[in-house]
């Protein structure tokens, strides 16, 4: 007869429980949504993004989360794009200032890596944002992608979720790089 004994019921990156016999846990994102605040050509788009994992993402693993697909972002020359919102300070270049993310152009991607000492507790919501410059011509909008790479903590690439929402009348503007050019519907002139 084989007894089994409940084992240490301490965490692991987060995971309450995650030493007892039998756990299976999953390493997800439960909410890993992103939207944006215009879609008009050639202006500054705010994109803004809401992750939670059902594991810890920390400095400590190496963990890096990467949005991929932003298909026409425009981003100047300085690779950098700087973060706002509840998780920005959580955030850093490699030997640079909290609040930043790297801009890896070739990818068309945002990589993400955590400060020293700082982490994304699991099944806890992240919310950030930061700004790109709309493509002068229309598109549809790409399918953004997010995974994330860490010693431990390891989530494949998926779709983001996007909620389509108007925004300045135009339907389904909330759609993250929907670019639409303006133009006059009706053109008239009176006396």
């Amino acid at each position: 007869v084989l007894t089994l004994e409940k084992g240490n019921a301490g965490t692991f990156f987060g995971i309450a429980g995650f030493y007892e016999p039998m756990t299976v846990v999953r390493f997800e994102f439960t909410k890993k949504s992103i939207s944006q605040s215009t879609p008009v050509s050639s202006r500054i788009n705010t994109l803004t993004v809401t992750l939670q994992a059902t594991v810890e993402l920390s400095a400590a693993d190496n963990s890096t989360i990467t949005l991929s697909n932003l298909t026409g972002a425009v981003v100047n020359a300085s690779q950098s794009l700087v973060l706002s919102g509840d998780a920005e300070g959580k955030f850093c270049m490699a030997g640079g200032a909290a609040g930043n993310a790297a801009w890896i152009a070739e990818t068309r991607s945002v990589e993400l890596t955590l400060c020293t000492g700082e982490s994304l507790p699991a099944n806890s919501e992240a919310v950030f944002s930061f700004e790109i410059t709309n493509p002068p011509a229309a598109q549809d909008p790409p399918t953004i992608r997010i995974k994330t790479r860490g010693a431990v903590a390891i989530i494949d690439p998926s779709d983001m979720a996007v909620a389509s929402s108007p925004v300045l009348g135009i339907a389904g503007g909330s759609l993250p790089l929907l670019v639409v050019v303006p133009r006059y519907d009706r053109k008239q002139i009176a006396q």
